[in-house]
């Protein structure tokens, strides 16, 4: 099975960390998932992950347009962008086992739990 998911990824000071994140995301099972990084310290972190060979064409990045909003300004700005049937968490100094998402998006498939808009 192949469905869109998309990784929300919260960045505040994490130029150190959001390397290793993005690097465990290339390495999932799961062929078919995006990556928003919602930067909230008006950080370039495409160009840090350019500088450090990652490739960014499955990543885009939104701000919450100040900085130290905290998480739920982040998560919004990101799911914002979020456009796909399933969003899963990833901070930036964390990862996942290899086939994390692989195993999981057919449960939350079977569930019939998708992503919907709240007006």
């Amino acid at each position: 099975m192949t469905a869109a998911v998309k990784i929300l990824i919260l960045a505040y000071p994490a130029h150190e960390t959001i390397v290793r994140a993005m690097a465990n995301l290339h390495a999932q099972t799961l062929p078919d998932c995006r990556a928003v990084i919602a930067g909230d310290d008006g950080s370039d972190y495409l160009a840090t992950l350019a500088a450090a060979g990652i490739d960014n064409r499955r990543t885009v990045q939104v701000s919450t347009g100040s900085i130290g909003n905290s998480y739920g300004p982040a998560r919004n700005a990101a799911l914002a962008m979020a456009k796909a049937p399933f969003v899963a968490l990833l901070d930036s100094d964390d990862a996942f086992q290899p086939t994390y998402l692989a195993e999981l998006l057919p449960l939350a498939d079977r569930s019939g739990k998708r992503c919907r808009r709240v007006r």
